[in-house]
């Protein structure tokens, strides 16, 4: 009967933890790095994020596709878990896998997006995170203007 109760205790508190979550924060863009290889290119966006919560959440699978003016530009994956570690600010790297065959033959596209005053950038897909025993997948759709 004891050890009933104890488990019934502790099954009780990680509900209660997650019940508690609070949303990941975008902090600031800390810069970019671009490679090509083999007519594949991979923009590294490096953003900070902050965790506000008091225990470590753990990005272990995303996929998300990335527009620009409604136009696909690329798909971001992670190659590794991502650790956000509680009540703190970190530095991640986003891949972004760009085909340069598609922007060769999109030239007219871009030019255009680029010669417009404002760009519209959208992201969309999925983001599984594990918390400890928990697993859980998110689906994102976000759109932003950004003026130029």
């Amino acid at each position: 009967m004891k050890s009933f109760a104890k488990v019934t205790i502790l099954f009780l508190f990680l509900i209660s933890l997650t019940a508690c979550y609070k949303d990941v924060e975008y902090v600031d863009f800390n810069g970019a790095n671009v490679e090509v290889e083999d007519n594949v290119g991979v923009i590294t966006l490096f953003v900070k994020l902050k965790n506000p919560n008091f225990y470590t959440i753990k990005i272990v699978q995303s996929d998300i596709d990335i527009y620009l003016n409604d136009k696909h530009l690329g798909i971001i994956t992670t190659e590794h878990n991502v650790v956000l570690p509680k009540k703190s600010e970190t530095i991640v790297e986003l891949p972004i896998e760009i085909n340069i065959l598609d922007l060769v033959f999109n030239v007219p596209n871009i030019v255009k997006i680029f010669k417009s005053q404002e760009l519209k950038l959208g992201f969309e897909g999925t983001i599984t995170g594990k918390v400890l025993f928990g697993q859980k997948q998110f689906f994102i759709s976000e759109e932003q203007i950004i003026s130029l």
